[in-house]
């Protein structure tokens, strides 16, 4: 994970899906320009049939994250980046990805 530019924080984000329990567990690490790190505990999420939905909360729990930490500046990587598109993207998506991430 590569250090952020200054005044700049990095989310990295990574989610891993129980496809037969129907769960997924999420993980964020937030890193600030000068090395540090801020660390958030996992979540699990009950209903998650396949990996791009993992990868949609996985995505949105970090953009609610940190707006709840008023950062001000800050880039998601992951490997979800047609996830990370759909968020930026502000067309209605009315898919199931769309319904996760239009809260956002």
């Amino acid at each position: 994970m590569d250090v952020p530019q200054e005044n700049m924080y990095k989310v990295n984000i990574d989610a891993t899906i129980a496809q037969q329990e129907g769960t997924c567990d999420i993980g964020l690490v937030i890193r600030i320009h000068k090395g540090e790190f801020i660390t958030v505990p996992a979540k699990k999420f009950q209903g998650v049939v396949s990996a791009e939905i993992a990868d949609a909360v996985a995505a949105r729990e970090a953009f609610l994250f940190t707006k709840s930490l008023l950062i001000p500046s800050f880039c998601i990587e992951g490997d979800a980046s047609a996830v990370i598109q759909k968020m930026l993207n502000r067309e209605d998506d009315c898919s199931v990805i769309g319904s996760i991430v239009n809260d956002v």
